[in-house]
């Protein structure tokens, strides 16, 4: 039995990929050869991985640039009674949105996670693409426990759902670039999400550092808590080449 007859759900995934390379033909026609030593079959499933992941990564990309280029302003609809002013909730955007979202084949999962600023909530979101690449986002979000003089205006467990639907939509709005009239002043979202991804040049600056030290792709994406090295955001990709730098130089290697 061939390597590839033992791994027919590659078979599938390798050609459902965006891009359906010649590099795959050519890992597919060794896979399939009956006399193929078994730490070679293991290396090239390991390269078919990096493929189908590399092509889920830019599928995910293409199908989010095409969300923000159809995505209409959100008008504001929903009262204030604090303010006097009008804004766009969660429940405005989600009608408006949700729609264009999910036709290019995305998905969102949002969950809290315990925050290390002192009042504030962790709020984070999975945004998993049909093709199967996915990404996790997070925020700090104050919570929303006391009004525009600093009392308590709320019960603790109001307080915590307000800031979960504030840091939703927060997200929501930053993830898609959501563009709204929304006016609300009540301030409890997050300052900064950062959701600026690594380009492909900045990922082959990292296989090629990689590749010098001998650094494994998966193991290393797993070191970083991220799902692919196409997830890392610019701010992490730094972080990323430090560390290779630094073994680099540990093992006298240039």
């Amino acid at each position: 039995m061939t390597a590839l007859a033992k791994h027919d759900n590659r078979n599938e995934v390798a050609n459902s990929t965006p891009a359906y390379t010649a590099e795959v033909r050519v890992v597919m026609e060794l896979l399939n050869r009956a006399d193929l030593p078994m730490d070679r079959a293991e290396a090239l499933l390991s390269r078919l991985d990096m493929i189908r992941e590399r092509d889920e990564a830019a599928a995910y990309n293409e199908a989010m640039r095409q969300v923000k280029a159809n995505l209409p302003v959100v008008g504001r609809s929903t009262a204030n009674s604090h303010t006097k002013k009008n804004y766009a909730d969660l429940a405005d955007i989600a009608a408006v949105c949700d729609p264009v979202i999910a036709a290019h084949g995305f998905s969102t999962e949002y969950w809290p996670f315990n925050s290390e600023k002192p009042d504030h909530l962790g709020i984070g979101c999975t945004v998993s693409h049909a093709n199967g690449h996915k990404r996790e986002y997070r925020a700090d979000v104050p919570l929303d426990g006391a009004g525009a003089k600093g009392n308590a205006n709320k019960p603790a467990i109001h307080a915590w759902k307000s800031t979960m639907t504030y840091g939703r939509r927060a997200l929501k709005e930053a993830i898609f670039d959501i563009a709204t009239t929304d006016d609300d002043g009540n301030g409890a979202m997050p300052q900064h999400v950062e959701v600026e991804f690594i380009s492909d040049e900045q990922l082959d600056e990292l296989r090629a550092e990689m590749t010098k030290t001998g650094t494994e792709e998966s193991k290393f994406a797993a070191y970083l808590k991220e799902p692919t090295l196409g997830a890392l955001t610019v701010e992490k990709f730094k972080q990323a080449m430090a560390a290779l730098k630094a073994k680099a130089e540990a093992m006298g290697v240039k």
